[in-house]
Parts: C-alpha cells; structure tokens; sequence
C-alpha cells in the first residue's frame, strides 16, 4: 500500500515503481487539455460498499508461486508503463487501452479480484464507448473502478447518466489533485478557537 501514500503526498499524476520499501516516482506532467479530458472523462464508480479483501489476497499471495502469476505482474507492470507513456504523449485512447489491459490482468492473477460489479461496469462502459477502465487497488467484492468515458462529450454524458441511474453505486467526483497533501500547522489558541 505504499502507492496510496506516495500518491497522496505528490499529487499529479506519477508513475510509481515499487521495489518494497522502496519506490522510484517519475512525474507525468500533463498539457493543460489532456488533464481537462481527464477532470471530466475518468469517472470513478463506488460499488456502494467497502471493500473488503483480507482473505481473498491471502488467496492470490497463495498463487503468486503458481505459473501463470508471473505473466499477469508482467502484464500489469506492462499496462503501467504504457499507461505513463500514452499519458506523456497526451493519447487518451492509448491510455484508456492500457488500464483495460491492467483490468484484464487483475483477472488472470485471480479471478476473484474482478467482481461482478465491475462485470456489469464493464459492459455498460463498453456498450456507451468508453476508453477503458480498471478495477482500483487490489480489487475483489465492494470498491471502486474507474472508467475513461468516450471522446464525445453527449456520449459520455450518457456513460454518467447510467451509471448514477445503477442502484447501489454512486459517482466519486475526484478530479485530478495538481498538488499533493499539504499539512498545516495549527497553533493552540487557532484551534481552540481563542
């Protein structure tokens, strides 16, 4: 879980490798339109329910030793480096294709990490042409899942619209952080209200 920790700190939008309790970050620095395509076409989709994966990852850290593990972290460190280098290059498309790969990938290491809400997310991105879109963090049952709506702006209107019309899963507004946490020193008397 070091990701989240380095995300929140930086902000932006970075490319993380993670040799544990190592990490080298490389920073992406975006133009000024793919970051707006990005503020209103990645949509993060909350499963309405926490996520919960303690025995499931014991499961898939069980499987790390089997054949087909190695393939899938290669795929998803693959999908990660394609990922940073569409988005370098301000294509859209390329990095959409990339988080589906990481997507697909998820599934290979284990099946149970693709639930069958992002199943049925899938299928509605797919049937209102979206780019793409992955399970977040180590998936499983409850969570969330971003999707990179389509190009066009009616279409992915329409992507937002059925998704807030799902029971039970609700839109994360989450638009890119420019910057990452800041923290602020409050003195005694200013938090007391003195």
């Amino acid at each position: 879980g070091v990701q989240d920790h380095w995300a929140a700190a930086y902000g932006g939008v970075n490319l993380l490798q993670v040799a544990y309790p190592a990490v080298e970050r490389s920073a992406i620095g975006l133009g000024a339109t793919v970051l707006e395509h990005l503020d209103s076409r990645l949509h993060t989709v909350w499963f309405g329910q926490p996520h919960a994966s303690s025995a499931l990852h014991e499961e898939v850290i069980a499987r790390l030793e089997t054949v087909g593990a190695p393939i899938a972290l290669e795929q998803m460190r693959t999908a990660a480096a394609t990922a940073a280098q569409a988005l370098r290059h301000g294509d859209l498309a390329g990095y959409g294709a990339a988080l589906t790969a990481n997507h697909e990938a998820i599934r290979l290491l284990h099946a149970g990490l693709i639930s069958t809400d992002s199943d049925e997310l899938t299928a509605l991105a797919t049937a209102h042409g979206a780019r793409g879109w992955k399970v977040n963090g180590a998936g499983g049952s409850g969570g969330s899942m971003v999707v990179l709506g389509p190009d066009d702006p009616v279409a992915d209107e329409a992507l937002r619209r059925a998704i807030d019309a799902r029971p039970g899963w609700g839109r994360i507004v989450a638009p890119i952080a420019r910057v990452g946490a800041v923290a602020r020193r409050v003195g005694v008397h200013e938090a007391s209200g003195r």
